[in-house]
């Protein structure tokens, strides 16, 4: 199984060698107008072991052009391409459970082509950026707008192991060296994907940034270092006390480098099964795009994110963590996620105690109205200095900020007598104006958040 790697890096250097050497790429959409012919999908018979090699490889078989996947054991593994038929747009290989591709085929609509950016000219360029190779963006972006499009080149399982029993894994339970065994396996599966790619493909896999965890194969550890979550299908295909846990890896959105400030999103439009690259913030023209591998406010210290971190073989050094308050409990991170639980402990209530509920702002009285307007504006104003606009925090302190202001505009707002009521009147108009024009920033914010959300 190595040897085989070996022999397709070798062909990867060959046709590199011959070509453009720049380390600089432009383009607008990574998918290519290519021909892609139609492969049937392949199902894992058994996991054999090679007593020349000591390797497992995985040993398949076709399946018939009309099969039902329901027809499949639920925790057997097959090999899909995706979309069902080929388009212009890349393609995907998919080492799936059998029932979650038979959900996924009642989509609606699935397998659609992706959305394609509005802008006609390039929108990034691949090139030296602050950690290696990095995005750079080639024109200015405003919040929501859509930076690329891409199709994964490839999905697996992440719970290997749960389909194991089912797979002729009887050798692998004997060996001697369990732990050794089982990443072989690991490897093995993912051969069943990225053999059936094309050269071009598996060529761009092989120069994806890798770590060098010793046990584990070529594929693997380059998995390890460019893997994508894929929530969308995570509940597709298994029963009640079930969870497929599935990770991707794409070609051109492993380039783009993780910052603890973030100024885009990404997401995952299940239906043209393609991740979106999306501008949570302005961008100039010549910054470097920037996502967050993690959940910046759930991993507020910067001990929690670097070990957070630590499966992706790098140490952040972004100004959230390279700051000198970053290393103490009282940095700005954590402050704001204290004052956003907080925010929910105090007005998010059970509605049977008849209290204030951001849930329903017909309860609110101009005052309590007033006060979440303040405290969410402030709050906000810390999320976008740290550049947190693209977690579902942020969205949510937004959405509770248009309520508090169009529930003012409701109630008329002000009331009272004297210098303290006029202030507020003042103040209410104000919110209320804030609030309307936040209300489109919500509703477009919305708008692409929701894609991922899509069944």
């Amino acid at each position: 199984m190595k040897r085989k790697i070996l022999l397709k890096q070798a062909r990867m250097k060959k046709s590199t060698s011959s070509g453009n050497n720049s380390n600089t790429t432009s383009s607008s959409n990574p998918s290519s107008k290519t021909n892609v012919k139609t492969l049937p999908d392949i199902i894992l018979i058994k996991y054999e072991h090679n007593r020349v090699s000591a390797n497992y490889s995985a040993r398949t078989e076709s399946l018939p052009a009309n099969y039902n996947p329901r027809s499949l054991r639920s925790n057997s593994l097959i090999c899909t391409r995706v979309p069902p038929t080929p388009d212009q747009h890349s393609t995907c290989e998919c080492v799936l459970c059998p029932l979650t591709k038979y959900h996924l085929l009642k989509i609606p609509d699935y397998g659609r082509a992706p959305p394609v950016p509005q802008f006609s000219s390039p929108t990034y360029e691949i090139k030296k950026a602050s950690a290696g190779l990095g995005m750079l963006a080639k024109r200015s972006f405003e919040i929501g707008d859509l930076i690329l499009v891409e199709r994964p080149i490839m999905v697996a399982p992440v719970n290997i192991d749960h389909f194991l029993g089912s797979a002729g894994f009887s050798e692998v339970l004997k060996s001697q060296n369990w732990n050794m065994a089982v990443k072989d396996v690991v490897e093995a599966t993912l051969e069943m994907g990225f053999n059936r790619l094309c050269m071009r493909d598996q060529n761009e896999f092989l120069m994806l940034a890798r770590s060098n965890v010793e046990g584990w194969g070529t594929l693997s550890n380059i998995w390890r270092m460019n893997m994508l979550d894929l929530p969308a299908i995570r509940s597709l295909g298994g029963k009640d006390d079930e969870v497929f846990v599935y990770t991707a890896v794409c070609k051109t959105l492993a380039r783009v480098n993780h910052s603890c400030r973030p100024n885009c999103i990404l997401i995952f439009d299940i239906a043209s099964f393609s991740y979106q690259l999306r501008a949570t913030k302005p961008i100039g023209a010549g910054e470097e795009i920037a996502r967050s591998y993690i959940d910046p406010l759930r991993h507020a210290t910067i001990a929690e994110r670097q070990e957070a971190l630590k499966s992706y073989g790098f140490t952040c050094s972004c100004l959230t963590c390279s700051s000198p308050s970053s290393s103490t409990e009282s940095n700005i991170p954590v402050r704001i996620r204290e004052k956003y639980d907080a925010l929910k402990v105090e007005f998010v209530r059970d509605l049977v105690n008849n209290v204030i509920s951001l849930l329903n702002p017909s309860q609110w009285t101009p005052q309590s109205s007033r006060e979440i307007y303040k405290t969410c504006r402030e709050l906000m104003k810390e999320m976008e200095m740290e550049n947190l606009h693209g977690i579902e925090a942020y969205r949510n302190v937004l959405d509770i900020r248009v309520s508090a202001g169009l529930a003012l505009d409701k109630s008329g707002g002000g009331g009272g007598k004297g210098d303290g009521a006029k202030a507020d009147c003042v103040d209410d108009k104000r919110f209320v104006k804030e609030a309307k024009k936040l209300k489109a920033v919500s509703n477009r914010i919305a708008t692409f958040i929701l894609l991922s959300c899509r069944s």
